[in-house]
C-alpha cells in the first residue's frame, strides 16, 4: 500500500478529520520521565500505552521477566532504532500481552460497573488534556491509544485515570487496597504504518482473546493530531478499509454533503454519557426543575436541601429510586439506565452546587416520626401560616393532608419539604412555617407522624398500621 494510500485508509477507517497524525521524530526533542521504568515524551505525537491490574501476572513470571528485561535495558539504551524496538516488542511486550490475554487474576473489569467507571475516566479530559483516539478494557488490562495536548505529561494523565478509577472501583466493589499496578508500558508512535498496527491490535485485541461484545468495551474515534496536513472525513463504519480509502479520495468535498451530521451531533451511546449537564437535564430536569424553576419536586439545587442530604444518601435515592412514589431507580442494578460511574457524576454536580456547610441548628435530614396527636394542631398552625404566605388557593383543599399527595409522597419527602418549604410556590421554610416562627425538631417530627396518619388506603405509601 502506498504512502498516500495508507494515510487515506487510517482516515477513513477512523472517521479521520482533515489533518493526519504526527509521529516520532528521532532529530527533535524527547523528554524522558523516570519512574519504575524510563518513559520517553515528544511533543504532538501519539502513544499506545498499556495499564493492567495489580493482580494481572503471576508473580513468578514477572520477578523473572523484570530481570531479563532490566538486563536487556541495559545493554540497549533508548532511543532505540526500529530494528531495537521490534526485538523488544518480540522478547518482552507480546510475551507480556500473551500473559495478559490469558485472563490472570480476579479481571474485575469484566464487571460492567467496573468497565465502564474506566470508559468514563478515560474519556473524561478528552479534548482538554489529551486526544482519545482508541482503547479497549479487558477483563484485567486496558489499552489506549492517545496524544497529550499542551504540557501535559503522560504519568500525570496516567495518574488521574489510575487514581479516579481506582478510588471509585473500590467503592462500588467495596473493597480497599490497590487495584491497578504503579507502573505502564508506552509506546511513542512512530509511522502510519505503527499506527495502523496499533489501532488494528486494538480493535481486534478483544475478538482475539475470545470476548463477547458485552463483556468489553472497545472506543474508537477521529483522529485528530493538529499536524495541519491535508485529508479527507471518512464514511461511516462498516466499509472495508480500502473502500473506505478510495471513497475519501473520490469524496473530497463529502463535508458540504446535505445532512451529513455535524460533530456535536454525532451518537453518543447512553451509558457513554459522561457529562453533568446533559445527564441532569435528561434524567432529573423534568421533575426537579432548574435555577429556581416551578417543577413537580423539591428543587435540587435549593440551599436548605444540599445543606441537610448527605451524599450518600443522594446516590442511593438516585440509584434505587423510593418504592411507592413518582421516584424511580435508575440505576442498572435496579432495572435503570444509568452506570454507577454516570450516578458519580451526577451526585458530584449536584452537590457542587452547595454553597457552604449546614448552619448550626439545623434539623438533620431524617428523624423517626414523633407523635401523631401532638402534631394535629402544629398542622392547624401550619395551615395558618401557609394561608399567610401562598394564599387561600394553596391550601383550600388540606394542600398537605391530600389523600392523593401524602399516598405519592414518603415519609421522608414530608419531612424534607417541611424543612425546605418549596419558596418558588410561597410555601415556607421550617424557619419561619408558624407564622414567622421556625418549627422545632420535634414539632417537625409531630407534624410528619401526623400527616402520616391521614393517608388512605388509595395511593402508593402503606397504611400506618392500626394501634392495639
Amino acid at each position: 500500500m502506498s504512502a498516500d494510500l495508507r494515510r487515506a485508509a487510517i482516515l477513513a477507517a477512523t472517521g479521520g478529520q482533515n489533518v493526519l497524525p504526527s509521529f516520532f521524530n528521532p532529530r527533535e526533542a524527547v523528554s524522558i520521565h523516570e519512574h519504575r521504568l524510563p518513559h520517553w515524551q515528544q511533543e504532538g505525537v501519539s502513544y499506545f500505552v498499556t495499564f493492567r491490574l495489580a493482580d494481572s501476572l503471576p508473580v513468578a513470571k514477572l520477578r523473572d521477566f523484570t530481570l531479563e528485561r532490566k538486563t536487556w535495558l541495559s545493554a540497549h539504551p533508548q532511543p532505540w532504532s526500529e530494528e531495537e524496538e521490534a526485538q523488544y516488542d518480540d522478547t518482552f511486550s507480546k510475551r507480556v500481552d500473551d500473559w495478559l490475554d490469558l485472563g490472570s487474576g480476579d479481571c474485575i473489569l469484566r464487571d460492567d460497573r467496573v468497565a465502564q467507571i474506566v470508559s468514563l475516566a478515560l474519556r473524561h479530559f478528552d479534548g482538554e488534556r489529551y486526544v482519545m483516539q482508541s482503547f479497549a478494557v479487558m477483563p484485567n488490562h486496558v489499552h489506549v491509544l492517545f496524544r497529550p495536548l499542551g504540557l501535559w505529561k503522560i504519568e500525570d494523565i496516567l495518574h488521574s485515570w489510575k487514581s479516579y478509577s481506582a478510588n471509585e472501583i473500590n467503592r462500588v466493589l467495596h473493597r480497599t487496597g490497590r487495584v491497578w499496578m504503579e507502573d505502564y508500558w508506552d509506546r511513542m508512535i512512530r509511522s502510519e504504518q505503527h499506527l495502523c498496527h496499533v489501532l488494528r491490535y486494538i480493535s481486534e485485541n478483544p475478538a482475539k482473546v475470545g470476548l463477547a461484545e458485552n463483556k468489553h468495551i472497545l472506543f474508537q474515534r477521529p483522529i485528530d493530531a493538529g499536524a495541519g496536513q491535508g485529508g479527507q472525513d471518512a464514511r461511516p463504519p462498516g466499509l472495508s478499509a480500502i473502500i473506505a480509502a478510495v471513497l475519501a479520495f473520490l469524496l473530497p468535498a463529502c463535508d458540504w454533503m446535505p445532512g451529513k451530521p455535524r460533530k456535536d451531533e454525532a451518537y453518543v451511546a447512553p451509558a457513554a454519557v459522561a457529562n453533568f449537564q446533559q445527564l441532569f437535564t435528561q434524567n432529573c430536569l423534568g421533575c426537579h426543575g432548574n435555577a429556581g424553576a416551578i417543577s413537580g419536586s423539591i428543587a435540587l439545587d435549593d440551599p436548605l436541601y444540599l445543606a441537610i442530604i448527605p451524599p450518600e444518601t443522594l446516590r442511593e435515592i438516585i440509584a434505587a429510586g423510593v418504592p411507592g412514589t413518582l421516584m424511580p431507580p435508575f440505576s442498572q442494578a435496579n432495572g435503570g439506565l444509568l452506570t454507577d460511574a454516570q450516578i458519580t457524576v451526577l451526585v458530584q454536580g449536584i452537590m457542587a452546587w452547595k454553597k457552604s456547610d449546614a448552619p448550626a441548628g439545623l434539623p438533620p435530614y431524617s428523624a423517626p416520626p414523633g407523635n401523631a396527636m401532638a402534631g394535629e394542631p402544629i398542622y392547624a398552625a401550619y395551615v395558618a401560616g401557609l394561608r399567610q404566605t401562598a394564599g387561600e388557593g394553596m391550601v383550600a383543599d388540606g394542600f398537605l393532608a391530600n389523600p392523593a399527595f401524602l399516598g405519592l409522597s414518603s415519609d421522608q419527602y414530608l419531612r424534607t419539604l417541611i424543612i425546605t418549604g418549596r419558596p418558588e410556590l410561597g410555601i415556607p421554610t421550617y424557619q419561619t412555617a408558624l407564622a414567622g416562627q421556625p418549627l422545632s425538631e420535634q414539632q417537625i417530627s409531630d407534624l410528619v407522624a401526623w400527616l402520616i396518619s391521614q393517608r388512605k388506603n388509595e395511593f402508593g405509601q402503606p397504611l400506618v398500621p392500626a394501634k392495639p
